[in-house]
């Protein structure tokens, strides 16, 4: 069966997709403005029991914030399996509302809200493969490119006005209702969840769970992991999610240098990953709308190289309206990665492994997206520090460390890109 779309239109009228859309749009939108609120209430003055003065605040956050997708991601997939999708999804929300509501009330402790954090990521690990799983449940398959272009199109607006929005949002509703000031942000939040939850239950979805199942944990993952090493396509699919999760991850720390050396303030690097976040919306609704007409092209082995060529010039960009222009560009190619592989996945898993596969998929990306952001950050700073120690480079360093990292990084992505889809071409390309 060929991978292809048959536009945006159909789904608008599926008001079961839609449903599931808007209520993950707001899940989605939730969790950015939560992870500001989070951010916002470590760094305040009420917070004084700062554990360790080699780490700060942000970081210990995120790895509150990553650590459960590491911990939980195949694990949850497992139990997603066994239960109703929907369900799942409705209450892993009233799970994160009720720990939201929660933070108002416990001491001003930082320990106290690392706490709340890990565990709200621990049920959002279940939220994930569920809601993945669920749109197949909901969306035929000739309109499952267009479904995740719309999916895609949606977490990358909530990333960009999530982040955007959040911290002046919060200022504004504690400015608005002082009287409410320590819960008016939180409830929010939770409320948001809450309506997502509520939005679920209008999904009447029948799916075959399968019955009187006794519990194997590591020998259902055993069964994940060697389902998708069988399948070729699948398997294929998520290296290539991982390799562009990679990609982003470090796109991030490269993000930050650039804005240091262009605007002399690593805190702007959000014009870049905003502007990488347009770029992948607008080729994701051109390919949702327009995917057949792009059917049997090797849109993955397109999207690496664009990304690399895109580094390439990431690395000599003179401005910020050229940094911006490069980022919008690289996100345009980073489509033709995400939307082909999503779909893939939904199509070819049966119906009864896609939680595990959607677990592992979910493990493997936080892994492909923190690992390399390490790896790369350490990297940068060496070579830069090492150039600044020659007396003939000296201040120079900085923009040259910069320069011969980013294009070792371009590199790497054409040569792992072109391997990737060299490996897998066989099993992928027929489908697309």
């Amino acid at each position: 069966m060929e991978l292809h779309s048959t536009g945006i239109l159909p789904l608008l009228r599926n008001r079961n997709f839609m449903v599931l859309w808007v209520s993950q749009l707001i899940t989605q939108l939730a969790d950015k403005i939560l992870f500001v609120l989070q951010i916002l209430i470590a760094t305040s003055r009420s917070f004084s029991d700062y554990p360790s003065p080699l780490v700060s605040y942000e970081a210990l956050v995120m790895i509150s914030s990553t650590l459960p997708a590491v911990l939980f991601g195949s694990l949850a997939g497992i139990y997603v399996d066994r239960h109703n999708k929907i369900q799942v999804m409705i209450f892993a929300n009233i799970w994160r509302a009720t720990f939201v509501f929660m933070i108002p009330l416990l001491p001003n402790s930082f320990f106290y809200l690392l706490a709340v954090v890990f565990l709200e990521q621990v049920f959002t690990q279940f939220f994930s493969p569920a809601e993945q799983s669920a749109i197949p449940l909901v969306v035929d398959k000739p309109n499952l490119l267009a479904a995740n272009a719309m999916i895609a199109s949606s977490m990358m607006a909530s990333l960009i006005i999530g982040y955007g929005i959040g911290s002046p949002l919060l200022n504004g509703l504690t400015n608005l209702l002082p009287q409410f000031s320590a819960f008016v942000r939180e409830g929010f939040v939770g409320g948001a969840y809450l309506l997502s939850a509520v939005m679920l239950l209008l999904i009447p979805v029948q799916e075959q769970i399968p019955k009187n199942l006794k519990p194997h944990l590591f020998s259902d993952l055993k069964q994940a992991l060697i389902y998708v090493r069988r399948n070729v396509p699948v398997g294929g699919a998520i290296v290539h999610l991982m390799l562009l999760y990679g990609v982003l991850g470090v796109l991030l720390k490269l993000s930050m240098n650039l804005s240091k050396l262009l605007l002399g303030n690593q805190g702007d690097f959000g014009f870049f990953v905003s502007a990488t976040g347009v770029g992948l919306t607008l080729s994701a609704l051109i390919l949702g709308q327009f995917g057949g007409y792009f059917a049997h092209r090797p849109l993955p082995l397109m999207g690496f190289m664009g990304i690399g060529l895109a580094l390439f010039m990431f690395a000599f960009a003179p401005t910020v309206v050229v940094g911006v222009a490069i980022a919008v560009f690289l996100g345009l190619h980073t489509s033709l990665i995400l939307l082909p592989m999503q779909t893939i996945i939904h199509q070819y898993t049966d119906e009864n492994m896609r939680g595990k596969v959607f677990g592992l998929l979910n493990n493997g990306q936080n892994i492909a997206a923190n690992l390399p952001l390490i790896l790369v950050t350490l990297v940068l700073d060496t070579v830069i520090i090492s150039l600044q120690n020659i007396p003939e480079i000296g201040v120079n360093g900085e923009r040259l460390g910069f320069q011969i990292v980013v294009i070792a990084c371009a590199c790497l992505v054409l040569v792992l890109g072109w391997w990737t889809w060299h490996k897998n071409r066989q099993a992928i390309q027929k489908l697309l």
